[in-house]
């Protein structure tokens, strides 16, 4: 049993790792499909971890009460916590499925080609404006980009991009001006 722990705090990790790398730094377009995958495989890891949580914090009622130190905390903790600290890491589990993973794979398994698109938009938020992305002619989503080439393109201008296509969706690299 300890050994199963061990594995699932490691696929855990991993998970966490590809959905920050999905959130903030994927160049990935999904399709469809990956996003209807992303989204089932994240509710059944919401319902896993929460169910395993519950029953693990109710098998072990005796500690969890003297810790807390009333009844009510425990059990408001189990019913509450757990479940928001489920949603948290599906959040990050959703991120991962719908872009951090897909993306590592269309970089190793796609063909790369060169194309020409237009910026339709740039965009910037976070922390003083810290994160910069730009929407691009054939796709509706916001791709991430540096500073450095977001102050070097304009709107309306047409620039270089590889495209990458797989069966998951659509990764693409900014070429420098």
């Amino acid at each position: 049993m300890p050994l199963l722990a061990v594995q699932f705090v490691y696929f855990l990790l991993v998970v966490i790792w590809a959905g920050i790398y999905g959130m903030s730094y994927a160049d990935f377009s999904p399709n469809q499909a990956t996003l209807t995958w992303a989204k089932n495989i994240s509710l059944v890891f919401f319902i896993y971890f929460t169910i395993a949580i519950i029953v693990l914090f109710l098998k072990n009622k005796e500690k969890g009460i003297n810790q807390f130190k009333s009844k009510w905390k425990f059990y408001s903790m189990t019913f509450l916590g757990t479940p928001f600290v489920g949603i948290v890491f599906s959040c990050g589990n959703y991120s991962a499925w719908e872009k951090g993973i897909p993306s590592l794979y269309t970089g190793l398994v796609a063909v790369q080609e060169s194309t020409k698109v237009t910026i339709i938009n740039k965009s910037e938020w976070g922390t003083r404006n810290r994160k910069k992305s730009v929407s691009i002619s054939g796709f509706s989503t916001d791709f991430p980009v540096s500073k450095q080439y977001f102050d070097s393109v304009s709107i309306g201008e047409t620039v270089v991009v590889n495209v990458m296509k797989s069966d998951l969706g659509t990764k693409i690299e900014f070429i420098q001006p």
